[in-house]
């Protein structure tokens, strides 16, 4: 009867163990990183092509990892301080973008969504390709520009730089969100 009693104690070890492992994974799931996304699906507008908008080259708010940067800074523009800066898209997936006297006009694509989607940096190096287990190299920058119904410019900022060597890897990625108030808008 002792035997049985010890055997039964040793049988349910494994079910505690496997509770406590479930209860443990859950746990780190649920405060993990977020999306990153911090504006609901229904609160977007969609940006129309030929829309016109002037904001500042600041945003008045951001959220997610990477400090703040201007917009001129997201664009990659290193022209001296701006103040405002004009918008310009078009049905082809461009934006044009004019800081001060210049201007200049980015490719990407227009979502059904109703945003932009801007490929600054996009360069991939993975051997084999599709399943990098020898060496991949990833550099990315990624903006996409969409409207809130207050009628906010909302640039999503993100980027990845990583890789690995076989089992070793390193680098960082994030995203961020940088909100703008337009001065003026023109549909």
């Amino acid at each position: 009867m002792a035997e049985q009693d010890l055997s039964l104690a040793k049988s349910r070890h494994p079910m505690r163990l496997c509770i406590a492992t479930s209860c443990t994974l859950l746990l780190v799931l649920s405060t993990s990183c977020g999306s990153g996304v911090k504006v609901a699906g229904s609160q977007f507008e969609p940006m129309l092509p030929g829309m016109e908008l002037k904001v500042p080259a600041q945003a008045f708010r951001t959220t997610g990892r990477k400090g703040r940067m201007t917009l001129p800074e997201l664009f990659r523009w290193t022209d001296g301080a701006v103040q405002e800066v004009t918008l310009n898209t078009d049905s082809l997936g461009g934006v044009t973008v004019r800081m001060g006297t210049s201007a200049q006009r980015y490719e990407g694509k227009r979502s059904p969504h109703g945003y932009y989607e801007i490929d600054l940096e996009r360069n991939i190096t993975e051997i084999p390709p599709l399943l990098p287990i020898i060496y991949s190299e990833r550099h990315l920058s990624r903006l996409r520009l969409a409207m809130t119904k207050q009628g906010e410019l909302v640039i999503d900022h993100k980027w990845a730089n990583d890789g690995n060597i076989f089992l070793l890897a390193g680098g960082g990625s994030g995203r961020t969100q940088y909100f703008f108030r337009p001065v003026k808008t023109t549909p």
